[in-house]
């Protein structure tokens, strides 16, 4: 059975906090002077077209991947998601799926709204998010105001979501590799699994069912 710790030591420096930008193309040029200022800011910002990693190794999608199957690896990559809010978006079939295999796999979802929308004819699981952050307001222009928003709501309990963000990419793996007996977690690593579960804050989604499929398998295993 695989004896790899799941908790890696501390980095002296941790790596930026992985944002996942979720768009319609409509929007573009407002995503990419968000992107630009995330990344100014010490984060690393992804989407589809990101050239922030002009290799695509860890972010944005080349010619060679099959498109939603990169995204999905985009999602569960991301510490935190995005949504990008605007009458284009909400009528996109692909943002509500993004909006909705995000949720799927437990991950936290900052909506803001580049452009107002009327909330009662929204798709929703976006009708259903509590949308806060509002780059415009009243026709004017509130960028750096709501800049600031939304990146102290991303640091919130951040450090938790980087974990949860780790555990469910293993979880993810194992369940692709055909979720075999050998390589589920060690004791070691479920106490800390639990630990971590137990400091869930208040407004976290419960694990993904993948992960939760994984605890339980190691535990029935050990």
């Amino acid at each position: 059975m695989s004896d790899t710790p799941i908790t890696a030591p501390e980095p002296d420096t941790p790596p930026p906090t992985r944002v996942f930008l979720s768009y319609s193309r409509k929007d573009e040029v407002f995503m990419r002077r968000l992107a630009a200022a995330l990344h100014e800011r010490g984060y690393a910002p992804d989407f589809d077209q990101s050239d922030y990693d002009p290799d695509n190794i860890s972010g944005g999608i080349s010619a060679e991947d099959e498109w939603w199957q990169r995204l999905e690896q985009m999602i569960v990559a991301a510490d935190v998601i995005v949504f990008i809010v605007s009458p284009d978006s909400a009528a996109s079939k692909v943002c509500d799926e993004e909006i909705a295999f995000a949720l799927e796999v437990g991950k936290r979802l900052i909506p803001i709204e580049c452009r107002p929308i009327n909330y009662a004819e929204a798709p929703p699981r976006l009708a259903a998010q509590n949308v806060k952050i509002k780059f415009t307001a009243n026709g004017e222009d509130r960028f750096d105001e709501a800049l600031d928003a939304l990146c102290a709501a991303i640091d919130v309990d951040i450090v938790w979501h980087r974990e949860n963000r780790r555990l469910t990419e293993l979880a993810i793996k194992w369940g692709g590799e055909g979720r075999p007996a050998d390589r589920v977690l060690s004791a070691a690593d479920i106490r800390a699994a639990e630990t971590h579960f137990e400091r869930r804050p208040r407004n976290a989604r419960p694990p993904a069912e993948v992960l939760a499929d994984f605890l339980d398998q190691s535990r029935t295993k050990r």
